[in-house]
């Protein structure tokens, strides 16, 4: 092939894998609630937004009810990526799930807490690859800076360097670097969380499910001090970890 077609296929391999990296980059946490119906709580004013969880790559839309709409006529509204950091919560009230979103939930519950080895056995090796990410990058780097030096290969990848460098970015950014081992070893376990409302410290228990960057996800709430934003009702959170931390075990 000449190079003008090797170009034309590097692009459309980049745009693919690039698509389907896109999709994986979303926030974890945020996809425990994918497609249920969630309540938002902004820091600015404490207005709850109720809607069904639509979840991209780069922010999330909760559509209304088909009966409401808010004093603007919208009938959905849009968080982009950018305005992670202004909300102080997601909550999934139990009695708000439909029969199959209850099943759901309850099933995604049952593999959580207390998860068995292949389950502990899986996310150790994604942990352990996170943890070698850069090393993993410099490695690769030097292999195909080897590659393009011989025949046949190495015109290849000259002829596609730019979208050879972007996939690879786009594969790295997929895996992310969040771990803490502190929260590790607590997943799956049911954990005391402190966490910021009005100025105040309060505290609630719960299964943590999982940890990103941005957000604490929390399944199976016990509110353990009234007035706190879920108002005792059952419920899973998605919280801020600007205003929460864990701050130990509650088995």
């Amino acid at each position: 092939m000449d190079s003008f077609t090797i170009t034309i296929l590097f692009i459309v391999a980049s745009a693919t894998v690039g698509a389907f990296f896109r999709r994986r980059t979303r926030d974890k946490c945020l996809r425990t609630f994918e497609n249920d119906t969630v309540t938002y709580v902004p820091k600015t004013d404490g207005k709850q937004i109720k809607g069904v969880m639509r979840l991209e790559s780069t922010g999330f839309e909760l559509e209304y009810p088909p009966s409401a709409q808010d004093e603007h006529g919208s009938s959905s509204f849009i968080i982009y990526k950018e305005e992670y950091g202004k909300f102080l919560w997601l909550a999934r009230y139990h009695d708000e799930l439909s029969e199959k979103g209850k099943r759901d939930r309850d099933k995604d519950l049952r593999k959580t807490y207390r998860p068995w080895f292949g389950r502990r056995l899986k996310r150790h090796i994604i942990n352990m690859f996170k943890t070698v990410r850069d090393s993993v990058g410099e490695i690769l780097n030097v292999v195909l800076s080897a590659a393009r030096k011989t025949r046949g290969v190495g015109v290849v990848l000259t002829s596609g360097d730019k979208y050879v460098t972007q996939m690879q970015s786009e594969v790295f950014a997929a895996v992310g670097t969040s771990f803490e081992p502190l929260l590790e070893k607590h997943i799956g376990q049911r954990v005391i969380v402190e966490a910021a409302q009005n100025d105040a410290a309060i505290l609630l228990t719960g299964v943590l499910k999982d940890y990103t960057s941005g957000f604490l996800s929390i399944m199976d709430i016990e509110n353990t001090e009234q007035g706190w934003g879920p108002d005792g009702r059952d419920v899973d959170v998605v919280i801020a970890r600007q205003i929460a931390t864990v701050r130990g075990l509650a088995d």
